[in-house]
């Protein structure tokens, strides 16, 4: 990384913007973008209140494609019924509290903690941010790269994305970000009246005030903080603001990210050249279609018969002429070309269909955690990895800043964990197994006597407790405590014995002395 903090944003984001490296891939993204969705990246950048001319593809498979695996990616990533991560707690902690009557038990506490995570995902759509996902999702794997801005803590803003054009990052060797220069446009009046003095101390001519101006922001790790730096051209602005890594605001996600690389590589650039045979195919097939469906009549040079008073006929007119002095054009054999064209067109569709996966899950109250975890697993090894780095990259640095964000404070002893993957899928699954287990148990009562006496039945249940991926100690009581269980509820049975046979001896008495003195 470049370490010298005396270049201005604008200077350092120039001199990036223009290596070669970044020309080139801009110029694929821009082609990518053309074989999926030309407005995820324009030939220019489209500024406010200007209309941006689209250049337009031959076909909608490409696009079809994106939207369904941003939606599946964006509900398995986000669910709108199920938290996307829990709070773990170290199970030494949790002992201690027990034994200090904290809490009754574990139980107890993932009640409570159930309820912080339901808060804290409840800001999501407080700041709009599954809409915004689905669309950063299309842009990450369609140029390799986005940007996005969650609002700071106190603010009530929405989520903003931001194009790979409209950013440039640096990273460590082994791919840890280390800076980040935005570049956005504003207005002057929408600057503080600080500013407006600084810039105009710039050099700013009056009639600037109604134009937009450039402004970068430079967002770079200082030891352990994150820190910002703003300026409209060359004027440093006074804004400024830090954050510790672990809120963070601004998430920048790759679809895949190779070593040595500041930007990362999309999912069409993988599957390229799939993409531009269909885009040639699909454009052969509408230029082939449009002769065909071009009526022409042809006229023999020496016809007897006027072809002007053949047009103006109405039908049933007599016209005065000889048959074969017109012929209707036919392009019968170019139908052959569209029917082997089209058979391409299928065999490429089929086979990106499998990249961008054709089973989708429903997301709802009656899904079924066999449909979740399905998609997760289609996505995961479809994906190569992309869905876990999503986990990581995005998922978990989104938990700790919502959890900041109503005030909770994370420690060493407790921290989120995501659970969208393929090993837990949210409360939902841990409630599944715990039912599967009862089941099994229920199973074991059905034995006959003398074959449950074999039975080891404390090590059976912790095994199939163990097996579902539940713990064994928070369910199922230990001998002591059945031993204790019952001891107690012999107790009771007892005293309730005593009590039953002293008001019978009581009501024996009652009726003796009643009986004396009559």
């Amino acid at each position: 990384m470049h370490n010298d903090m005396n270049e201005t944003p604008r200077s350092r984001f120039t001199h990036l913007d223009g290596l070669p490296d970044r020309s080139n891939k801009i110029a694929r993204a821009r082609q990518y973008a053309q074989w999926t969705n030309p407005s995820l990246f324009t030939d220019q950048e489209v500024g406010e209140g200007t209309v941006g001319e689209l250049s337009q593809n031959s076909q909608s498979i490409g696009s079809g494609f994106i939207n369904s695996l941003s939606n599946k990616l964006s509900t398995s990533l986000l669910s709108l019924t199920r938290p996307f991560f829990r709070l773990k707690v170290d199970p030494k902690i949790v002992e201690d509290l027990i034994q200090s009557k904290v809490i009754q038990d574990k139980t107890a506490l993932d009640v409570e903690l159930a309820q912080i995570e339901k808060k804290t995902v409840a800001q999501l759509d407080v700041m709009n941010l599954r809409p915004n996902l689905t669309h950063a999702l299309q842009l990450s794997m369609v140029t390799g790269d986005v940007l996005i801005k969650i609002p700071d803590k106190g603010i009530d803003g929405k989520v903003k994305t931001f194009e790979l054009r409209n950013y440039v990052v640096e990273r460590s060797l082994d791919g840890t970000l280390l800076q980040i220069i935005i570049k956005e446009k504003i207005r002057f009046k929408a600057l503080s009246e600080a500013n407006q003095r600084v810039v105009q101390t710039d050099g700013m001519r009056p009639e600037d005030n109604e134009n937009e101006l450039d402004m970068y922001t430079r967002l770079y790790l200082d030891k352990n903080r994150w820190r910002l730096e703003q300026s409209i051209d060359d004027a440093i602005l006074t804004n400024t603001a830090s954050w510790n890594q672990d809120t963070f605001p601004y998430l920048v996600l790759p679809w895949s990210l190779r070593q040595g690389e500041m930007h990362g590589r999309g999912l069409i650039e993988a599957h390229a050249g799939d993409f531009a045979e269909l885009e040639r195919v699909s454009n052969a097939i509408s230029k082939i279609t449009g002769i065909i469906s071009r009526i022409l009549v042809l006229v023999n040079p020496n016809a007897m018969s006027s072809p002007q008073d053949l047009q103006a006929a109405n039908d049933g007119d007599f016209v005065a002429g000889v048959e074969d002095d017109f012929h209707l054009l036919a392009f019968s054999e170019k139908v052959r070309e569209v029917k082997f064209l089209s058979e391409r067109q299928k065999d490429i569709e089929q086979r990106l269909s499998k990249v961008f996966l054709v089973f989708t899950a429903r997301d709802s109250e009656r899904t079924t955690a066999e449909e979740v975890r399905r998609t997760a697993n289609e996505l995961e090894s479809n994906l190569g990895g992309v869905f876990s780095s999503f986990a990581e990259g995005f998922q978990k640095p989104l938990a700790k800043i919502l959890l900041d964000r109503i005030d909770f404070k994370l420690s060493k002893d407790i921290e989120p964990v995501i659970v969208t993957g393929l090993d837990s899928l949210s409360r939902n699954s841990e409630l599944e197994s715990v039912t599967r287990v009862i089941q099994a148990v229920a199973q074991l009562g059905g034995l006959p006597p003398e074959i449950l006496e074999t039975l080891k039945l404390d090590s059976i249940i912790n095994t199939i407790a163990s097996a579902e991926g539940i713990e064994p100690k928070t369910f199922v009581h230990t001998q002591q405590e059945i031993q204790a269980s019952r001891q107690a509820r012999q107790q009771q049975e007892q005293q309730a014995m005593q009590a039953q046979e002293a008001a019978k001896t009581a009501g024996n008495v009652v009726q003796e002395q009643a009986k004396q003195q009559v």
